[in-house]
């Protein structure tokens, strides 16, 4: 992606965060890339100290956007891996949009991905398509977590 076009994205999506009333970062990796760490806003004090909700919404181009969450869910000695296997299909099943899984890297973190396509994301994506797609990620990582501790929420 050239300079021009990836500065383009970048004033795109500030302006569609400020709009989706996210609070975001504009990082440089070591990569082509345009990525972004994102926190949803919540007023929700018991979901903000149960759920990890630091995102990383990057971009290699103006077709693909991708929302990851490397940590949803760290698992502890106590949890059984088959247990959270199950927990993790469970909780596929149910969403419409992303995937959690176990991290290949490291098996005791389970992570979350949503990857999205565009004609052209500077003129398909709007603030509403991103609350959407946040939304997604949190009602997944709740239905996750009431998979884990049958008691969040009950």
């Amino acid at each position: 992606m050239n300079k021009i076009a990836k500065e383009k994205i970048i004033d795109f999506l500030e302006k569609l965060f400020k709009k989706a009333n996210l609070s975001y970062k504009y990082i440089e990796l070591n990569d082509n890339d345009i990525n972004f760490f994102v926190n949803p806003k919540l007023e929700s004090k018991e979901i903000k100290d149960k759920i990890f909700l630091r995102l990383l919404i990057y971009c290699s181009d103006e077709k693909a956007l991708t929302i990851y969450c490397p940590l949803i869910y760290k698992l502890t000695d106590k949890d059984s891996a088959m247990y959270t296997l199950n927990a993790i299909n469970e909780t596929n099943n149910k969403i419409a949009m992303g995937k959690i899984y176990l991290n290949q890297n490291n098996n005791s973190v389970v992570s979350y991905i949503n990857r999205v396509i565009f004609n052209n994301m500077t003129e398909d994506l709007s603030s509403k398509m991103m609350d959407e797609y946040i939304d997604s990620f949190l009602l997944c990582s709740i239905e996750f977590y009431k998979q884990m501790k049958r008691d969040f929420y009950e």
